[in-house]
């Protein structure tokens, strides 16, 4: 186990059963299979024209290995857009964000 953690980190561990003078080695794969969390839920934001969005400020998301934010906002001029924001960790579980962006 990873030292100050309850659980195994992603990856394969070769393991052993001894039982007197016989060993049955097998393999634990622990994958992450969980999309990320997110502890907000956001109708609308609103921030200045060429202002650049800190959506983490406003989902607040978690995974144990990781986010980042893919968008497509337009922040050159005021507008009101409808945006998917998608939450991905970096083995690909994702979730998608609707969002209101009024941009002023």
């Amino acid at each position: 186990m990873t030292s100050g953690m309850d659980y195994l980190v992603v990856g394969e561990y070769d393991f052993a059963i001894v039982d007197g003078s016989k060993e049955y080695p097998f393999v634990i794969k622990v994958k992450d299979t969980t999309a990320p969390v997110c502890a907000s839920e956001v109708g609308q934001i609103t921030i200045g024209v060429g202002q650049n969005v800190d959506w983490n400020s406003y989902f607040h998301a978690t995974d144990l290995s990781g986010v980042t934010f893919e968008a497509n906002v337009d922040t050159s001029t005021a507008s009101t857009q409808d945006v998917q924001v998608k939450i991905s960790d970096r083995f690909g579980n994702s979730v998608t964000k609707n969002v209101s962006v009024v941009v002023q």
